[in-house]
């Protein structure tokens, strides 16, 4: 009976995976009539009928409610790390709160070489001191919304090819450097510590946008790559070995061995693929071991050190098993969130208002006038000024906490010499009372495009 349900399962699983390659029918065709309600996550927690749908078959539960059943699995983790604090801790846990300086011109190392020890204690509250470019402390208190900002921007870096740790597919997606050793010796160790600010997004609800290669997204799900999964990595080398596999020439003619050339940093090394590989030739008889020799080295082997230190560390805030909850693009979605922007409607809905504002105000008339013509580049620009992330949460606006709201900034009726202010960590906008629609547009664009931190008033 178990045989049959696991082959039913592994069935079941590959259907699904076929059918998220090439899209054969909606995702709704998979799903049962199931609610994500408190019965059900009890049950889950308790290892009934609802944790064996959620390890085993979780696309038969729509998305939406997976991302509800995931966030309450982080909350009942993060409950049970305080559990295992001192009492004065668990009634309090700014207690246990890891206060960082950071050199914003500095952010990655210091980020590294400050945070990197700390392994699960990064599941406390992490607090982050900012020193600007002149050496001095930006203003501000960090109540949660320095620490995205520090995270938004140090993933940035982190992540940008030009450092070497990463490169990026056709597409621009990322995966891991085969040769990062050649940027430094302790490359696996900043592998893991990406994990792990990858987990601590994560693990606090932050997005950020970093956009995985879809194999290297299935890693991070557990998952081995297939042949069909190089195409996602380097589809010209997916094509020439297709084309390769239907040839009916001799192979020996073409002149290959087993063995792959790399690029490290302007320098050919070449990789075996068997013993002996760069001597011995491809033949119609061993191509086809030849083409999967090739589509597993590039990708299972070439980069397995600095995959297996990326999951190591994202495992210390995230199990594994709450992650396999999601297929590729899911997961994609849970780390950056939607690419098709925001619905600003939902945005207005949730907004709050105070001192003295109320949706019916001229000045809030006329601040969603002006964010109606904004391009969807800079709604996120705006979304990140308010709340120190560029993307909306995954269940919607009404998720966020703090609540989004707008409070009336310094400054008369009619004053326009002030620019829009935000306090980040409770998500509010400080938005003077311009005069005209003209002057509101022209204040918020600049504050918006500044990039100044903090600092800016």
């Amino acid at each position: 009976e178990k045989m049959l349900f696991h082959k039913a399962v592994d069935h079941l699983d590959k259907l699904h995976e076929q059918n998220g390659r090439y899209h054969l029918v909606e995702d709704a065709s998979f799903h049962l009539k199931i609610t994500a309600d408190e019965a059900f996550l009890k049950d889950a927690e308790n290892g009934g009928k609802a944790r064996l749908i959620c390890v085993y078959c979780p696309y038969f539960i729509p998305f939406h409610d997976r991302v509800k059943i995931f966030r309450h699995f982080l909350e009942k983790d993060r409950a049970d790390y305080y559990s295992n604090l001192p009492p004065e801790v668990r009634m309090n846990p700014f207690l246990s709160a890891k206060t960082v300086v950071i050199r914003r011109k500095y952010i990655l190392e210091d980020g590294y070489s400050k945070l990197d020890h700390l392994g699960q204690a990064l599941k406390c509250i992490v607090r982050i001191q900012f020193i600007n470019e002149l050496g001095e402390d930006e203003a501000g208190v960090d109540g949660g919304g320095l620490f995205k900002d520090f995270l938004e921007n140090l993933i940035t870096t982190a992540f940008d090819t030009q450092y070497g740790f990463f490169k990026a597919n056709p597409e621009n997606k990322l995966y891991p450097n085969p040769s990062s050793s050649s940027v430094t010796t302790e490359h696996l160790n900043f592998f893991r510590f990406f994990g792990r600010m990858i987990g601590k997004a994560i693990y606090e609800g932050i997005l950020v946008d970093v956009p995985f290669a879809e194999f290297f997204l299935r890693k991070i799900r557990g998952k081995k790559n297939g042949f069909d999964d190089l195409q996602t990595l380097d589809k010209e080398l997916h094509n020439n070995l297709c084309f390769l596999r239907g040839y009916e020439g001799k192979i020996e003619d073409l002149g290959l061995y087993f063995a792959v050339e790399q690029d490290n940093f302007g320098r050919v090394v070449v990789e075996d693929l068997i013993p002996k590989g760069k001597d011995t030739l491809v033949s119609n008889a061993s191509v086809i071991k030849y083409i999967h020799l090739m589509a597993n080295f590039k990708l299972n082997i070439q980069m397995k050190q600095q995959s297996m230190a990326f999951m190591q560390g994202l495992q210390d805030l995230v199990n594994q098993e709450w992650i396999s909850l999601f297929n590729d693009s899911e997961l994609q979605e849970l780390i950056s969130g939607s690419e098709k922007g925001f619905d600003l409607e939902d945005m207005r809905k949730s907004m709050h208002y105070s001192g003295g504002y109320n949706e019916a105000h001229p000045v809030i008339k006329t601040f969603w006038s002006v964010v109606s013509g904004f391009t969807i580049e800079e709604q996120q620009k705006l979304l990140k000024f308010i709340t120190a992330c560029s993307r909306p949460p995954l269940l919607g606006f009404s998720f966020l906490e703090p609540q989004l709201c707008i409070q009336k900034g310094g400054g008369n009726e009619g004053d326009c010499s002030r620019l829009p202010t935000a306090a980040t960590c409770m998500n509010l906008l400080k938005l003077p009372p311009y005069a005209t629609k003209e002057e509101m547009d022209e204040k918020i664009r600049y504050a918006i495009n500044s990039g100044s931190g903090f600092d800016l008033s």
